[in-house]
């Protein structure tokens, strides 16, 4: 299981976002770091909320994402303004997938969790047909998933959902929506709401 948290966990680190920028045409990089912003009481829960080399921009030049997030009863601002702030965990990665010359390369990424949970459980991806099916994925298997939902939401928003839960520890939820503007080139919004959930009560 260790073996198969350390392949998965990186990659459920990163949810990929739509680039439609060159390199060149970036603003100066403006971090985001909740996790010091708000001196939330959970650290080990909750880690950094990073935003990291979207190149998805607006029409005023400055990266807008939509969320909600609430940690031990503390709401998060539900619109985050940023521009590029690429960890140097992901800084090669970035740096190459940049470089790309198809418009809809698919090249950010969103930081939810850092390794702060001390005795990692179980790592799922949750469908969005209310079925309650959950499958433990691959590094490769996780980013094709991500990819497929983000990219087949089409005019419907398609919903997807990580749950990393620890024994002892707190569940935690991130539901994710994806759907596209229907601009050309096309873009696709992600937005997203965290929860940190109970553990479920010990049962006889």
């Amino acid at each position: 299981m260790n073996a198969f948290l350390k392949r998965v966990l990186p990659w459920l680190l990163c949810v990929p976002l739509l680039a439609s920028c060159k390199a060149s045409e970036k603003p100066a990089a403006v971090p985001v770091d909740l996790l010091e912003a708000y001196s939330l009481s959970r650290p080990e829960a909750l880690a950094l909320l990073r935003l990291a080399d979207s190149d998805f921009q607006s029409s005023s030049g400055v990266d807008l994402y939509e969320t909600e997030a609430v940690w031990c009863g503390k709401k998060l601002p539900t619109t985050l303004a940023f521009q590029e702030d690429v960890p140097r965990l992901f800084q090669a990665d970035a740096e190459r997938k940049a470089s790309s010359k198809t418009p809809e390369e698919l090249t950010g990424f969103l930081s939810l969790f850092e390794a702060q949970f001390t005795r990692p459980k179980s790592i799922a991806v949750v469908d969005e047909t209310g079925s309650g099916k959950s499958l433990e994925y691959s590094s490769e298997q996780a980013m094709r998933e991500i990819q497929a939902f983000c990219e087949a939401a089409g005019p419907r928003e398609a919903r997807f959902t990580f749950s990393l839960s620890s024994e002892g520890d707190d569940c935690v939820l991130a539901e994710f929506v994806c759907r596209k503007t229907g601009e050309t080139p096309e873009k696709i919004l992600i937005s997203y709401s965290i929860q940190n959930l109970p553990p479920p009560l010990n049962t006889p």
